[in-house]
């Protein structure tokens, strides 16, 4: 979202457990450092609940309507113009095969079969920040930033 929204600072935190502990605290001590400042927290789906805001905070949290990220990063559209970038070929059979469900399906767990069977690649880092830039071409992009912006 970087190119299109230049005001916006996107921090990923990677551990669940983590992030949910500490979020209280974090969000206590952005609000009040950044008074003037919009925080939007973006979340996993099963987890708007656990995050804890301050009293009175603007803070807003939003619950992806996927299960996770990665249900956005690894769909079908977005691994076809990841194949297409790469000129790799994309098996979309093998794709149906393992996931049967983009929206509710546990894709993360599955990341590393999904790449080797449909593109006969590695979900390695450069993988994954690769699909996080071709996933503005599509309208899977769109959908996320209708869910995190409105």
């Amino acid at each position: 979202f970087a190119s299109e929204f230049h005001n916006i600072l996107f921090v990923s935190a990677t551990n669940k457990s983590e992030s949910i502990k500490y979020s209280g605290i974090a969000l206590t001590v952005l609000n009040k450092a950044f008074s003037q400042v919009k925080i939007k927290v973006v979340v996993d789906r099963d987890e708007p609940n656990k995050i804890q805001t301050p009293k009175g905070s603007p803070v807003e949290v939003r619950a992806l309507k996927r299960r996770e990220f990665e249900n956005y990063l690894l769909d079908k559209e977005v691994l076809k113009v990841f194949a297409a970038r790469n000129s790799i070929d994309f098996n979309e059979g093998e794709y149906d095969v393992i996931v049967k469900d983009i929206i509710n399906d546990d894709v993360k767990a599955s990341a590393g079969n999904i790449f080797q069977k449909s593109l006969s690649a590695n979900y390695d880092k450069s993988a994954r920040l690769e699909l996080a830039e071709v996933i503005s071409q599509t309208n899977v992009y769109n959908q996320l930033k209708q869910e995190i912006f409105g």
